[in-house]
């Protein structure tokens, strides 16, 4: 089952997740809508929720569906998962994005934007489009595809190095195969995942990253048998899957 932890540390979050809710499920009492979000965070009351000093005391929790769903249900309401999630998953990439000097360099390319194939385009035409391409991240095609990924990465094992391996546009392609299910057991199949939303992804689960001049792509402090047996379990018939194979059969024939 997909579970999601996020980390609040300031109330445009809690407003941001309020917003969508309101717009995603607009049939529900606004008082019951923010009283469920509580709940969701681990609130008794929104009141609770909203005297948190968060400067001094940032929320770090793992959403809870149940608790959300079973509080609706009480007032006569049966919403889905997904809508929580997707208000969730916004407000996290609104920290990463939000917080000055976090990650000035975060797009949907990845770090920074590509200029190879832009020749000949002015600095306001730069500028222009590399706020447009920040600012699809908060997208709901986006805010899926950083689920997507979060839901691979955060089953990946942290190491004290960076590994070079691995970056971060091959593991955007092992997340384009993930198939994961909101805890209503609503799937989301595999689908397109921008290379940006997989390293925001990759920030939420606690991981650092070092990238490299002209590139958009990264490498994390990741295990790299961690992710290549996640790659083999995805991606059953895929090139890390088919030399796994290979090696095991030339330790076979070697015994």
């Amino acid at each position: 089952m997909f579970t999601f932890r996020i980390h609040i540390a300031f109330t445009e979050q809690i407003d941001s997740m309020k917003a969508d809710l309101t717009k995603s499920l607009p049939d529900i009492k606004s008082s019951h809508r923010v009283e469920a979000l509580a709940r969701a965070l681990g609130f008794q009351t929104y009141a609770a929720l909203r005297a948190r000093d968060l400067f001094l005391s940032p929320i770090l929790t793992e959403v809870n569906w149940l608790a959300f769903s079973d509080y609706l249900k009480e007032k006569g309401f049966h919403p889905t998962a997904k809508p929580l999630y997707l208000a969730a998953g916004r407000a996290a990439i609104r920290l990463i994005l939000e917080v000055p000097g976090l990650e000035p360099k975060l797009t949907r390319e990845g770090i920074g934007i590509n200029t190879y194939h832009h020749k000949g385009e002015t600095a306001q035409e730069y500028v222009e489009r590399f706020r447009r391409e920040r600012m699809d991240m908060l997208l709901d095609s986006s805010v899926v595809e950083f689920l997507r990924s979060y839901s691979l990465v955060s089953r990946i094992t942290h190491t004290r190095t960076i590994t070079t391996k691995r970056g971060a546009y091959n593991l955007k392609h092992i997340a384009e195969n993930v198939s994961f299910f909101y805890p209503d057991g609503e799937e989301s199949k595999p689908a397109y995942v921008c290379t940006g939303s997989l390293i925001c992804a990759a920030l939420q689960a606690g991981f650092y990253y070092k990238s490299y001049p002209d590139s958009q792509s990264c490498n994390f402090n990741m295990l790299q048998s961690s992710i290549d047996d996640l790659d083999c379990e995805i991606r059953p018939n895929g090139a890390a899957a088919q030399e796994r194979k290979r090696g095991r059969k030339k330790g076979a024939w070697a015994a």
